[in-house]
């Protein structure tokens, strides 16, 4: 055997792998020391490590940890080597157990720990996810992975990957690729180069910040890029060994041995490689059956059946299986106020302490002393449930009737959906080992008939894992008045458990539609982008899609625009359904479109038309999405093109108005041009809008400067500023804002704010977000691999419409916080000439004029409730 091989014995696993299947590490500590306490490298050429103060070497499982208290400067350090410049591609690959992260209000609490650096330019982070950052020349090139994904007292491996020659960085957490970019994200935006680092190796703390507390198992550092298969292979003897210690943590519960027995006889099939991954699973049914016991001795449980806890379903606290149940809230009352057309949200969160079959929350009928009853089918209740998106991680996603619909495994982290075929229902995995690709004119709702049901079923609860339940209020012109009492009944197979009690207090007011803040007179634009093929709805479509790539049936297509319209969305983006003549700049040479059956497609376009207006939606103006600058895009050139622009102008409102009455459209621009690019439109946009129509686009905040008096609506994205704002409305445009955050299912919070008071205080015109329902059309949106899908999505697609999430529920408690202070804004006026309610008024006035969005103690819910006091003093006689 050779030198190099005899110091990785620990590589060679009997009838599993060989050392020539697997890259050698050109560093690797296991925390074994010398007689002079330096830390030792089992590498060739080693270097010796310093352990740091408030570090210790200590037993794990495997073997040798490093154990860290959280103090600056702890962890231990190696010198540089040229065995470690590595300046085209390498992979560092190391296990970490981080302590559960600080509770809010701690003492000098690091909410983020440093698993390694090198100086300033890398550094990985740990807290409930991985973060990354590698720089050189100026560049940065940053990776993080979804929230949720590293959980506290739990062995976790990261293996982060730079490559030149692939072009790309990578993270993987327990092998699974959980981030991944090709750009750097600063300056140039350009692919990996080399960047060579000599600065020392450090592992557990920055030198005056984001010190490790907890444990760091085996480091290693490979001169090249490693993939996901041999992240796993070359950790099989470090995930054998923390599963035997995990399977007699599992031991000490009670009703665990076919668990047990499972990971005695291999969890995975004989002869393969263990994914490190099962790890993530097992870790939670231990800290589920922990949480269980203590609750269930300490009295909080009852009748030793379960606990709940009422949360704000739009607060910044994400419930996941395992989280703790807030103490606030515990075991107490339902509260909801809402106006009398609004649709109003509530939540409570159910940990049972033992298994119940058949559970099923149910409303009673809500009663007010006055002898009003407003029915329980107005209290719609849907479950919370956590599906797995891309990186193998479970969310909180989608808000479902039916638990059935998606079968998750949380130990295997395997997905399964149900599709209701006439012949039979069949589950198909979307968490397969590699994307499941299935070509778009497949996609359609006869191949995947995906329904969920239209009322809550009785599901089954797991000893210890959450639930969260999801109440929506509906309110109508028509109830009256009052606070109003009720219950819901938590039940086993019909039986009562306990009963959550349930308050209601209708206002005495309706809302208006949403205006702006510094306007009432104008229009407050509640939009969103809405991707649809041009076929959808029409005839012919009677197949459906399970993706916007295919066309929606008639009964898709009025389930989504009816969804749309009670969300509070107004004027939706139209992006790919549209027809409009323009030029095409894709054919060389660039050219008029062509349409293979024009009027086919403006028959089709009629019809969808005539469902927009049935469904509610205004169509004044008309939002197209017309392939940027109605084809021209950056390629304009006014002696050669205005007079075929004007052609198309006329040709495309002759058509609209007679649809519509009227041609008041807008066309979008290039999206999120800059620089040359955004400067070549503004030609275009000059002779569109000399003759007649209409601009609006996408832009950085930034570029507001530049297009101000240039466009008519600029769609911004970061934070936005009542300046920006001023900026656009001295120039006769408006401001809307998107991507604040962009599109996302499980975070409600931010959505909320981000398109409801933060827009409204700053001056905004309107919002529209990115997007509705933009899926990766390679495979169906309900994959584990189609990223956007809960990443810049609202809404999840079924055969007979969509099915919302947190998020999009967010979007619409935004847009009803405008109309809220909107109505105050109204009230306020009309109350300024009441002697009786004037000092009101005036103090309605000053709130609403000192309302500060960026203070850390800014809360949406509490600032609603700020608002309809001062509505009641204004409008209670």
């Amino acid at each position: 055997m050779t030198k190099k091989k005899m110091l990785f014995p620990i590589l060679l696993l009997a009838g599993t792998l060989s050392a020539g299947e697997l890259p050698l590490p050109v560093f690797e500590s296991t925390f074994r020391t010398d007689e002079a306490g330096r830390v030792l490298d089992n590498t060739p050429n080693p270097v010796a490590g310093k352990l740091m103060p408030g570090a210790k070497i200590v037993e794990a499982p495997f073997g040798k940890a490093l154990e860290l208290e959280g103090k600056l400067n702890n962890g231990v350090v190696f010198p540089n080597s040229p065995k470690l410049l590595l300046p085209e591609e390498f992979t560092v690959s190391g296990w970490v157990c981080r302590a559960e992260l600080p509770g809010p209000g701690a003492e000098k609490a690091y909410r983020v720990y440093t698993f390694f650096h090198r100086g300033d330019n890398q550094r990985i982070f740990v807290e409930d996810n991985v973060s990354t950052e590698f720089s050189g020349n100026g560049e940065l090139f940053k990776l993080q992975t979804p929230k949720n994904t590293v959980a506290g007292n739990a062995w976790t491996h990261i293996a982060y990957v730079y490559s030149v020659p692939q072009g790309k960085n990578l993270l993987y957490i327990n092998g699974v690729k959980q981030a991944e970019r090709t750009t750097s994200i600063l300056k140039k935006r350009i692919p990996p180069f080399p960047i060579p680092v000599d600065k020392p190796l450090q592992f557990g703390s920055l030198s005056h910040y984001f010190p490790m507390k907890g444990w760091i198992g085996r480091p290693r550092i490979y001169d090249r890029a490693l993939s996901a298969e041999q992240v796993i292979e070359s950790e099989q003897d470090m995930v054998r060994p923390l599963l035997a210690a995990l399977r007699k943590e599992l031991a000490a519960f009670p009703g665990t041995e076919v668990l047990c027995a499972k990971i005695d006889s291999n969890p995975t099939e004989p002869g393969k490689p263990i994914p490190l991954n099962i790890l993530s699973g097992l870790y939670a049914e231990r800290d589920r059956l922990h949480k269980a016991d203590v609750l269930r001795k300490s009295g909080k449980a009852a009748n030793g059946h379960l606990a709940y806890c009422v949360v704000d379903p739009l607060g910044p606290d994400i419930f996941y299986r395992d989280t703790d149940l807030p103490e606030q809230g515990m075991n107490g009352k339902i509260r909801i106020a809402a106006a009398q057309n609004e649709y109003e949200p509530a939540s409570f969160v159910v940990k049972p302490v033992r298994n119940i079959p058949k559970f099923l929350p149910v409303a009673e009928d809500l009663k007010s002393e006055e002898g009003y009853t407003i029915p329980a089918s107005a209290v719609d209740i849907r479950l919370v449930k956590q599906i797995l998106i891309s990186g193998r991680t479970l969310s909180p996603n989608v808000l479902i009737y039916d638990d059935a619909l998606v079968k998750v495994d949380p130990v295997k982290m395997e997905m399964f959906l149900r599709l209701s075929f006439p012949s039979g229902t069949e589950y198909r995995n979307v968490a397969p080992p590699k994307q499941d690709l299935v070509k778009r004119g497949d996609q359609t709702a006869k191949n995947f008939p995906v329904f969920d049901s239209k009322t809550l079923l009785p599901l089954d609860l797991q000893e210890g894992v959450n639930q969260q339940f999801w109440l929506t209020l509906k309110t109508t012109p028509e109830v009256k008045p009052g606070l109003y009492v009720s219950r819901v009944n938590l039940t086993e197979n019909g039986k009562t458990l306990l009963s959550i009690p349930l308050k209601v207090r209708i206002l005495p007011f309706l809302l208006p539609d949403p205006k702006t803040n510094y306007d009432l007179s104008r229009e407050f634009t509640t939009s969103v982008y809405f991707f649809d093929n041009i076929a959808g709805g029409c005839a012919g479509s009677e197949d459906g899609a399970i993706n916007h790539m295919m066309p929606l049936s008639p009964q898709q297509f009025r389930a989504t625009l009816k969804n749309l319209y009670e969300h509070g969305i107004r004027q939706p983006t139209i992006i790919m359904g549209n027809w409009y003549p323009g030029w095409n700049p894709w054919v060389k040479p660039q050219a008029p479109r062509e349409y293979a059956n024009q009027d086919k497609l403006k028959q089709q376009m009629a019809e969808r038309i005539k469902l927009l207006k049935e469904a509610g939606f205004p169509l004044k103006p008309l939002y197209l999405h017309t392939g940027g600058n109605v084809g021209f895009r950056e390629f304009y050139h006014r002696a050669e093109h205005k007079e075929l622009l004007r052609k198309f102008l006329a040709e495309g409102n002759a058509f609209y108005k007679e649809l519509l009455g009227h041609d008041d459209i807008y066309h979008y621009g290039l999206d999120e041009a800059e620089g040359e690019n955004l400067l070549k439109e503004f030609e275009v946009w000059e002779d569109m809008r000399s003759m007649g129509a209409k601009v609006y686009t996408t832009l950085k905040a930034a570029n507001i400067p530049l297009v101000a008096g240039r466009i008519d609506v600029a769609v911004a994205v970061h934070k936005p500023e009542k300046a920006n704002a001023r900026l656009m409305h001295e120039k006769q445009g408006q401001l809307w804002v998107y991507a604040q955050p962009f599109a996302k299912q499980a975070f409600g919070y931010d959505h909320r704010k981000g398109y409801g008071y933060g827009v409204y205080f700053a001056d905004y015109d309107g919002i529209c977000n990115y997007s509705f329902n933009h899926w990766d059309w390679r495979t169906i949106p309900w994959s584990m691999y189609n990223g956007p899908a809960s990443s810049l999505s609202y809404t999840m697609p079924a055969a007979d419409g969509v099915i919302d999430s947190p998020g999009w529920e967010g979007y619409r408690e935004g847009i009803d916080d405008v109309r809220y202070a909107t109505k105050l804004r109204q009230e306020i006026v009309r109350a300024a000439s009441n002697p009786v309610k004037k000092k009101a008024a005036e103090k309605a006035a000053r709130f609403l004029d000192t309302v500060n969005i960026d203070t850390q103690e800014f809360d949406s819910a509490w600032t609603r409730m700020q608002i309809i006091d001062h509505l009641l003093d204004l409008t209670e006689k």
